[in-house]
């Protein structure tokens, strides 16, 4: 459902444009087909299927197809939009959406001045400019106090994340594609994370299982599914966290991260995201230490191999990656 009022000012001139000014609301806007229409020249609100009811094929989030700008050269714009539910992809969503939408000479400027997303609030602004060569792009996003639970949509990794985070990012870039733009983009940014926990494996229960092989209490040969299984019902308090965020050639990259307890590191982790694609990979490092082995005289002489877990898979479909667990050189040590 739409509501508000527009207003259209005719051209005075032939070098002046049309403008249209004013509010509109609507429950729900699918920001998808509205972009690729405009990256295309075609009409935004048109069915996708309208001139070839056969395509059922799905549309890529960045077209390799040249940029066409030339619907925002037709007409100047100023206006309020107002949504419950603006929809950025399948599962990404932002709620509660006062937003400003400018477009002159061609440049399309967008403001987010409130929203939210994933719990938290969200502001951001945009702005898309043809240039000879394509076209230019230059985005900032803050996001506050988001919920990490609120990455998954319900199942055990929902239950298992807990704590907030913090989110600010920059990037710009110029490019003659769509995709070619997001592997163009580059930028900074920093990431914050606020008594986190995620799943995973920590470091008192691997102690517990290579203490348990040494003292010959466990087969070493059931080392693999003893950990699988303390990987997947465990989980791993990251408590408070700063990291650094690059993007460039498409990929977001947060620096590495060290989990302590005491002066002690307990797991290390390195995540990026390829925007690109639509794809997360996370990995962790779990270092290996005897605890009741040492007491009872065994000495290792030198450290013990860590695990490795590693997260893969799409950035929509979280609940369904499973972990990947590297014990080789573990089994062999012990």
């Amino acid at each position: 459902q739409v509501s508000g009022q527009l207003d259209l000012v005719a051209a005075q001139s032939r070098e002046s444009r049309p403008k249209v000014s004013g509010r509109l609301n609507n429950n729900q806007i699918d920001a998808v087909p509205i972009y690729l229409a405009l990256l295309k020249g075609e009409r935004p609100f048109e069915s996708p299927n309208a001139g070839n009811p056969t395509d059922t094929e799905p549309h890529p989030i960045w077209p390799d197809s040249p940029f066409n700008l030339a619907a925002l050269r037709l007409f100047d714009a100023n206006v309020s939009i107002g949504t419950s539910s603006l929809k950025l992809s399948p599962a990404l969503v932002v709620s509660n959406v006062n937003s400003q939408v400018n477009i002159e000479s061609g440049v399309l400027d967008v403001k987010l001045s409130k929203g939210r997303l994933l719990g938290g609030g969200v502001v951001a602004t945009g702005r898309l400019s043809p240039e000879q060569a394509g076209a230019k792009l230059a985005i900032n996003l803050t996001l506050k106090d988001a919920l990490l639970r609120r990455v998954a949509s319900g199942g055990l990794l929902e239950q298992k994340l807990k704590g907030r985070a913090d989110i600010d990012i920059a990037a710009e870039g110029q490019a003659l594609s769509p995709r070619a733009l997001a592997i163009a983009l580059a930028g900074k940014g920093t990431a914050r994370i606020k008594s986190g926990r995620v799943p995973g494996l920590a470091s008192t229960e691997l102690t517990q299982v290579a203490d348990s092989i040494v003292l010959a209490e466990t087969n070493a040969e059931d080392i693999g599914n003893v950990i699988d299984g303390r990987v997947t019902n465990g989980t791993v308090n990251v408590g408070n966290q700063s990291m650094k965020l690059a993007l460039r050639d498409g990929t977001l990259t947060m620096s590495p991260f060290v989990v302590r307890s005491g002066d002690i590191a307990s797991a290390s982790n390195r995540t990026s995201f390829d925007l690109v694609r639509g794809m997360i990979d996370s990995q962790w490092d779990i270092p290996t230490r005897l605890n009741r082995a040492i007491a009872d005289g065994v000495d290792p002489q030198k450290p013990l191999p860590p695990v490795r877990i590693t997260y893969s898979g799409v950035l929509g479909e979280l609940a369904k990656i499973a972990p990947r667990v590297s014990i080789g050189d573990l089994q062999r040590e012990l």
